[in-house]
């Protein structure tokens, strides 16, 4: 018999089974991703915090120098009624009547301005925890 008509025949399997090495490697990368997330949401947790605690106290801030600033309105507008009595009576020069109009009229301006301070850190402090704010200033008194 010649030898180039032996042929063979055989069947090959192979099977690849992680029983040494467990997927290892695989296992490293998912852990060190979910420590990365993890790593970064305490980040932004942290950040977030922060940022509403200072907003917090920007807010009691203008809420004090907002308090300040009414009541200096409150009495600049009790005396420049007492004032607009006197001028009618002409017991007074036009331009001290007018310099008192002028710095009722600033100080209405600065208490508006501390209201929209007030109302836009709200706002920001809002957008920041995702919720709602009732519209009270610390001491629990309705903002105006």
């Amino acid at each position: 018999m010649p030898l180039a008509a032996i042929t063979t025949q055989s069947v090959s399997l192979t099977v690849s089974l992680p029983l040494f090495d467990q997927n290892q490697g695989k296992i490293a990368i998912e852990r060190a991703t979910r420590e990365q997330l993890r790593a970064e949401y305490q980040a932004r947790l942290n950040d977030a915090y922060s940022g509403a605690a200072r907003l917090l106290t920007e807010i009691r801030l203008l809420e004090s120098q907002y308090e300040a600033s009414r009541k200096n309105q409150r009495e600049l507008s009790a005396t420049a009624a007492t004032v607009e009595s006197a001028f009618q009576a002409k017991n007074i020069d036009e331009r001290t009547y007018i310099d008192l109009q002028s710095s009722l009229l600033s100080q209405e301006l600065a208490t508006a301005r501390l209201a929209q301070s007030i109302l836009e850190q709200r706002v920001m402090l809002q957008t920041l925890i995702g919720s709602d704010l009732p519209n009270v200033n610390a001491r629990g008194r309705r903002l105006r």
